[in-house]
């Protein structure tokens, strides 16, 4: 039990970039401001190996289960030394991955340590029939005995809690990505853009699952929009590389800063991805003062209020995204829906305000 002033330990496990995907950025972010007295926070990092990218598929070879040993004696050497009262477990919600943090979250409960798991995905897209099943029953009793659960997004939130409506009642909370407070200070406001011909920018892998293949698709369509795509080309969008329309453009990926920058001179953001947890990219378009036409899958339609902040449409419906590009050119005032955006942004996802909340839940599971 911890008393009074006593220091509160949090272990996180938890990727560190390289590569850069989106909870390596969080826990990038949260490792460089830290939380406030009295926690004290370590890391177990789970990052990829090097060469395997971010949306590739586990293979069990020699080198995934050297990785997979480092990590548990890492964690191991973690529980004998830093002695944490709290586990932060962020869940990739991957087939092998379940497995693995199963064995975290069992081996926490066993010590007597709270554990959190923080599911960073669309838990409700999890494969029912990845290794015949066994995923998905794993996954089941992850969430039936995590002290709390933390979900990205509401459908998400709502599978979770279906799960526990058993009368094994377990703490869960929605708790959004956060986006570092200087990011804010980022945005350039006053900007003169052309409206004649407008700049619609994407940021993330450029695969058919993130939608890449029906900014393709609709381009040609709105000659007048330049479309710029940041990120890495996954091998199933390289046959349409040499055939792109005139008007798509597709850059490396890029640090931080220089995403940044990419965004700042845009006129609006485009994300028509089919499954989503929480993206951060809209969520760094939105703190740049974007509007955006999205899709309505994961938090994107608890993010972006539809006619407010943007357009949001079903996924691979390419008539109804068509539609919103529509809307948003006639638009008479795009700045009024990036400066809806800046400012949801900064009230309800700014660093500051999602670790208050992530604290106060610490803080219920160790002193309820």
């Amino acid at each position: 039990m911890v008393r009074g002033n006593q220091a509160i330990k949090v272990l996180y496990l938890s990727p560190m970039p390289p590569p850069m995907g989106g909870i390596a950025k969080w826990t990038e972010t949260l490792f460089k401001h830290g939380l406030p007295a009295p926690f004290k926070i370590d890391l177990v990092d789970t990052s990829l190996p090097p060469k395997r990218k971010i949306f590739s598929p586990t293979k069990i070879d020699q080198s995934e289960i050297k990785r997979t040993a480092g990590f548990f004696f890492h964690l191991i050497k973690a529980l004998i030394f830093f002695r944490p009262q709290i586990i932060h477990l962020c869940c990739s919600l991957s087939p092998y991955g379940i497995i693995r943090d199963y064995i975290c979250a069992r081996l926490s409960k066993i010590l007597g340590i709270k554990v959190v798991t923080h599911y960073r995905g669309n838990v409700v897209d999890f494969s029912r029939t990845a290794l015949r099943g066994l995923s998905y029953k794993i996954l089941v009793r992850l969430i039936k005995i995590s002290d709390v659960n933390l979900s990205l997004n509401l459908p998400s939130f709502r599978f979770i809690d279906d799960i526990l409506a058993d009368g094994q009642r377990k703490d869960r909370y929605l708790l959004p990505n956060f986006i570092d407070d200087a990011v804010f200070d980022e945005k350039e406001t006053g900007e003169d853009k052309n409206k004649k011909h407008l700049r619609a920018v994407y940021v993330g892998g450029i695969t058919y699952q993130k939608g890449a293949h029906d900014i393709v698709k609709i381009a040609p369509e709105f000659k007048d929009i330049e479309f710029v795509l940041i990120g890495t080309v996954l091998d199933d969008f390289r046959p349409l590389i040499d055939n792109l329309p005139d008007n798509v453009r597709i850059l490396a990926p890029m640090n931080s800063n220089e995403v940044l920058k990419e965004l700042k001179k845009s006129d609006f953001f485009i994300f028509l991805s089919h499954s989503e947890g929480f993206p951060n990219a809209v969520l760094e378009a939105m703190a740049m003062g974007l509007p955006i036409v999205a899709t309505n899958v994961g938090a994107i339609p608890e993010m972006v209020d539809d006619g407010k902040g943007g357009y949001i449409r079903p996924p691979k419906n390419i008539d109804k995204i068509k539609e919103a590009i529509i809307k948003l050119k006639s638009h008479q005032n795009l700045e009024s829906l990036g400066r809806y955006n800046f400012n949801k942004a900064k009230i309800n996802y700014s660093y500051s305000i999602v670790i208050n909340k992530l604290c106060r839940i610490y803080k219920e599971i160790l002193f309820k």
